[in-house]
């Protein structure tokens, strides 16, 4: 769905049925699921102006009949993994309404006291607990002229899906969960016996994380999807080679854009540092000028930084014409010619 509405070629066929769907499920707390649900809930003014959307999915996002987006959780209040900047985004945004389902002791003394332990956490669980409040997903709000409505749900979990005659979906069946021992960062939910009951909707996507895969000859840690790493990003690499880490493969799939940005300068400092005292060898890579000959063996197109630069000004200036940042190109044929290929 995000790679839909964010214009990669391979996703621009996609249908998700959004003109048939008048709630949608999204499996997880983190930042993607609340994007999710923003872009379910976008009203068409929302989709130009400072948006980059592709034209194919805000066009399909307008005419969509969704009223109703719910957000599953397993755990409560002091777990979720949306940070503060994008929730409050969420809760401001025009044609909708964020409530939170949970139970009425959600935000209870012990809750707080334990969310004071971290400023972060402690400033989101302050927003939240002046949000509208509902133990139960209220009913479908109704049809056009009223706010859609955004619940992020606590203590539920999916633990099956109802198919409907028309193939589609028609529910998802949750179990409730209880907060086993005192309120922190690692208290465990678990599932409450004869709890189950179905949530009809039209639409489920997962947003549950990311795993890394695993590189041929580098260490791995399996249970955590990551290339376990020291000071700065640099690999204890068995055979002796120098390797180094970045990003989600290194830490784990969390953070935001910046995050990344900031992993990656510590890694390409631990990298140059390493080159400047000698530690690299005088090995016989070709840097840049062999990645660039290898990729013209295969006798495909490979477009370059200057390239890409032709590509973004056509992409500006059709999105300035519609009053959009950018109009995105999403055939690659149509990138390879843009660019003079």
């Amino acid at each position: 769905f995000v790679e839909w509405y964010n214009g990669h070629p391979d996703a621009v066929e996609r249908d998700f049925h959004l003109k048939s769907t008048e709630t949608a499920v999204i499996v997880g707390h983190g930042n993607v699921a609340l994007d999710c649900a923003r872009m379910l809930c976008a009203t068409p003014e929302q989709l130009v102006g400072s948006t980059d959307v592709a034209a194919h999915a805000a066009a399909k996002l307008s005419e969509s009949g969704v009223r109703q987006v719910v957000l599953l959780g397993r755990r409560g209040v002091l777990h979720a993994a949306f940070t503060i900047k994008e929730l409050r985004e969420l809760s401001k945004m025009a044609g909708s309404e964020l409530k939170l389902v949970a139970p009425a002791d959600a935000f209870n003394k012990t809750v707080m006291a334990a969310a004071k332990a971290d400023r972060p956490r402690k400033r989101l669980i302050e927003l939240m607990e002046k949000m509208p409040l509902v133990e139960e997903t209220p009913p479908v709000p109704a049809g056009a002229g009223s706010d859609k409505d955004i619940c992020v749900q606590f203590q539920r979990v999916p633990v099956g899906f109802v198919g409907g005659e028309d193939g589609r979906i028609s529910a998802v069946t949750l179990q409730k969960t209880s907060l086993e021992g005192a309120p922190s960062a690692k208290q465990q939910a678990s599932l409450i016996e004869g709890s189950e009951y179905n949530l009809p909707c039209q639409l489920a996507l997962r947003a549950v994380g990311y795993r890394s895969s695993p590189l041929e000859g580098a260490p791995f840690d399996d249970k955590r999807g990551i290339i376990p790493s020291a000071n700065g990003g640099r690999v204890e690499d068995p055979s002796g080679a120098p390797l180094y880490v970045t990003g989600w493969l290194k830490r784990g799939p969390s953070g935001v854009i910046l995050t990344n940005v900031t992993d990656a300068e510590e890694t390409a400092k631990a990298l140059l540092s390493d080159k400047a005292d000698g530690k690299l060898g005088g090995g016989g890579g070709g840097g840049g000028a062999a990645v660039r000959e290898a990729l013209s063996t295969q006798g495909k197109p490979v477009l370059g930084f200057d390239d890409w630069l032709k590509i973004d000004k056509v992409e500006v200036e059709r999105g300035a014409a519609v009053g959009k940042v950018r109009e995105k190109i999403v055939v690659k044929q149509e990138m390879i010619r843009t660019a003079g290929g």
